[in-house]
């Protein structure tokens, strides 16, 4: 039977954890939390019960245990937390713990639960009660269960609804142990929000919402009572506009927990990563272990075959900056035959293929006429209206089936419900950020981490990493049937950057955990070697590109990818090659004008090297051949050159895919990104009502936002220099100046930087104001018309790269 299961983590003294045969007991290591609690002499390791045994209609998704954030944190700060789902609290149960946890029971408590409720709170325990917003369709959830328990301590939870915030600066939070350190906090958990509370003596109200009380706490005995109108504050940490401190909630969650437990009140300061174990999962020793390969990507992506605002190719190059080993692109299909489903996926997979890029693109789609449901792999669309029809076409093709996001609303209850009866393989644990109660249930069914993103910008800010044994894609990549194999046996590790948190089963958590110490090291020691060698004055910038790629796969969570790259980074036939652009970047240009591209490959090796230099992408520039051999004979320099012609105005950006070095080790493919600008600038006089009004606007494409970090204007008016910032009018960036009186000489630059870090300096050159007006004058040409001013274009300061 299903009764308690436990999390144990650090105490005063260390952890112990049985581990597999043949792998060694790790040295316990504090985080910076546990030390805080360790340094205090009256912290008591106090016990925490998440009940979850009176959840009905799906209210077990919005109530945290110890697999969540809730659960996380007090967990770092020396608490046991445990989940009780089935064991009936006047059991007896409730001896073992210290405070107890109750989240808007939809199942009603018998009397003997509530009186063993309060037996419990008089001997010393701290109880927690957690309102929700009465709501009489949709959700259908109300905290009336609580009353029999909180009208005893003189709270009563409201049939109500309450939206809003809490403010100290307002008057609003009241000074409190619970309080302590905590600016702001607010009801709104996604769908869900909370009531108000109805508080008489002998409680105290300690938070108010839009003048109604929403935090009150109260005495009984030995012990005490806090409650909240909501589940936001320990479901809304680190994803959340609303608090006014980003930890507002954290601070909150641990105060109340502290005060219940009889501790005193600790600032809190939680680690960057949230690692949360459910179970410890398969037992492997370590030979067994090593023989997973582990592959990191994203699940559930959209494109423009569906209502995703970006190409299949933009969200391809964004796989690729993310550091994604495989993506799975899902885009909506309903009844109608069109071009959504698994089109945007394989547009994708045909890009990826034609230029060799390194990310395996997996065939799915989303069935979006019933709950919407992601199925991968596909080999061809499935028009379904009815959940079972839906969930055996997919299978009935070899791919499993996900529920997506089931929190997104109430029509997702039944479903949830009937998860197995259905025949679901895996559930959304994580949708974009939002991770509510749905932890505990990963104990049970399989799981995975969506990304659900609709625009390039948000690719990889959710990802999986996988572990799979014999990978069967090519030369050695991951295929479609061992990610579906992998998600179905919980093989699997969500990674949410949004939130911070590493979740999935102890042993493969532990795996990548380690992965991640192994890639730092060998960061370090890439960076070491190879600034050893540059010492000598050798240039080594081919190991310089590769340990960049492992710094930006680790900053993209994904520590296989880095290991492997800081690896190839300090080969040594890595190291006896400089390959590097003859220029930083692409510069600035004339419209319609030729550029070069030139790659220079230095060997030092006695025999001849190459590989494959291919532009797969590329804006406001066209190249006259796409794809080059990148070669040089042995102890010989040479370049390879890239020609091309740009377009009449917008930012320049070319992508490079450089890979099939022939040398022995068969290191990774490398992107190399470059930025340059189109000159196409207009300067414009006109009357107005006091003087003479001046418009500049550099020309640029909407798109071409994404790729530009700023843009001002230097200028001279004959009072002094002055600068300012260009505005993004969709069509370029532009101001308008003035207005003038009288004869004056204007003189400008426009300083444009990128997202690279690359800095662009067009100088608009010298015009005499109060002359002719409405006249445009192209400072594109380099001896400008108009009033005849020599407009010189120069590149002010470059850089490759920024990180």
């Amino acid at each position: 039977m299903r009764t308690v299961v436990t999390v144990i983590l650090l105490l005063i003294v260390a952890s112990f954890a049985v581990l597999p045969t043949g792998i060694a007991a790790p040295p316990v290591t504090l985080t910076e939390s546990q030390n805080s609690f360790l340094q205090s002499q009256d912290f008591v390791a106090g016990r925490v019960l998440a009940d979850e045994s009176h959840v009905d209609r799906g209210s077990d998704m919005w109530t945290p245990g110890n697999a969540s954030l809730f659960g996380w944190l007090l967990e770092e700060y020396g608490y046991n937390v445990s989940n009780n789902w089935d064991t009936p609290l006047d059991s007896g149960i409730l001896a073992d713990y210290d405070v107890l946890s109750l989240f808007f029971p939809m199942v009603p408590l018998t009397s003997g639960e509530v009186d063993a409720v309060h037996s419990f709170v008089d001997s010393g325990g701290g109880l927690l009660l957690v309102g929700i917003d009465y709501t009489t369709a949709g959700w259908e959830y109300t905290p009336a269960n609580l009353n029999p328990i909180g009208e005893t301590y003189g709270i009563t939870f409201a049939l109500d609804t309450l939206q809003g915030r809490s403010l100290r600066s307002s008057g609003e939070i009241v000074n409190h142990s619970v309080t302590q350190n905590v600016t702001s906090l607010h009801s709104s958990a996604d769908q869900m929000r909370g009531c108000s509370l109805v508080v008489v003596s002998p409680a105290t109200t300690l938070a108010t919402i839009t003048g109604k009380a929403f935090l009150a706490v109260s005495e009984s005995g030995a012990g005490r009572v806090v409650a909240v109108g909501g589940p936001a504050p320990f479901l809304r940490y680190r994803q959340d506009r609303l608090q006014v401190s980003p930890n507002d909630h954290f601070q909150l969650t641990l105060n109340i927990v502290d005060w219940l437990a009889g501790n005193a009140p600790r600032l809190v300061n939680p680690p960057e990563k949230a690692v949360i174990k459910v179970g410890p999962g398969p037992a492997l020793n370590s030979t067994q272990l090593e023989e997973y390969v582990i592959f990191n990507g994203a699940i559930h992506d959209h494109t423009v075959y569906s209502d995703g605002e970006d190409t299949p190719e933009d969200m391809v190059i964004a796989s690729l900056k993310a550091a994604l080993d495989f993506f799975v692109i899902s885009d909506h299909i309903h009844m109608n035959v069109g071009t959504e489903g698994i089109y945007g996926a394989l547009a994708a997979r045909s890009y990826t293929d034609a230029y060799g890029l390194d990310c395996s693109i997996i065939v799915g789609a989303e069935l979006s006429s019933i709950p919407h449901t992601v199925g991968f792999p596909l080999t061809q669309n499935i028009y379904a209206n009815v959940i079972q029809n839906g969930i055996d076409a997919i299978h009935a093709q070899g791919g499993i089936a996900s529920l997506s996001h089931p929190t997104m609303d109430a029509s997702y209850i039944q479903v949830w419900e009937d998860f197995v009866t259905y025949g679901y393989d895996a559930f959304e644990v994580v949708n974009d950020g939002f991770f509510h109660g749905l932890g505990e249930s990963c104990y049970f069914r399989s799981f995975i981490g969506a990304s659900d993103g609709h625009q390039a910008a948000s690719v990889g800010l959710v990802r999986n990493a996988v572990f799979v044994k014999n990978p069967t894609g090519p030369n050695g990549t991951i295929s479609g049937a061992d990610l579906a194999d992998a998600v179905v046996n919980r093989r699997l590790v969500s990674i949410d950057l949004h939130n911070g948190v590493i979740f999935g089963q102890g042993i493969w958590v532990n795996r990548y955990l380690a992965l991640w110490t192994q890639a730092e090291n060998a960061i370090a020691d890439a960076r070491t070697e190879i600034e050893a060698v540059e010492e000598t004055g050798t240039s080594v910038g081919l190991s310089r590109m590769y340990l960049e790629k492992a710094e930006t796969a680790l900053d993209w969570w994904n520590p296989s990818r880095a290991l492997d790259a800081a690896t190839d980074a300090m080969s040594e036939n890595i190291l006896d090659l400089d390959l590097a652009p003859t220029e930083p970047n692409l510069g600035v240009t004339s419209p319609n004008s030729d550029v070069t591209l030139t790659i220079r490959l230095t060997n030092r090796h006695d025999h001849g090297v190459q590989l494959n230099g291919t532009v797969f992408h590329s804006t406001s520039l066209i190249f006259d051949q796409a794809s080059r051999q990148i070669l040089a004979g042995p102890n010989s320099t040479k370049t390879t050159d890239f020609a091309g012609t740009t377009t009449d105005f917008g930012y320049v950006r070319a992508l490079l895919n450089l890979r099939s070095l022939n040398i022995t080790e068969k290191p990774g493919a490398l992107i190399l990104e470059m930025g340059g600008v189109v000159s196409n600038v207009s300067f414009k006089t006109t009357n107005a009502v006091d003087g003479i009004d001046v418009s500049i606007k550099l020309l640029m494409r909407r798109a071409d936002s994404l790729w530009i970090a700023s843009a001002q204007i230097v200028y001279d008016d004959d009072t002094g220099e002055h600068t300012a910032d260009l505005v993004n009018l969709g069509d370029g960036y532009s101001i308008t100046l003035g207005p003038y009186i009288g004869t004056l000489n204007f003189t400008f630059q426009i300083v444009v930087g990128d997202v690279l870090g690359n800095t662009f300096l067009i100088d608009g050159g010298t015009h005499e104001i109060g002359g002719t007006t409405g006249t445009t004058w192209p400072v594109v040409l380099v001896i400008a018309g108009g009033l005849g001013a020599v407009a010189v274009i120069i590149v002010l300061f470059a850089l490759r790269r920024r990180r």
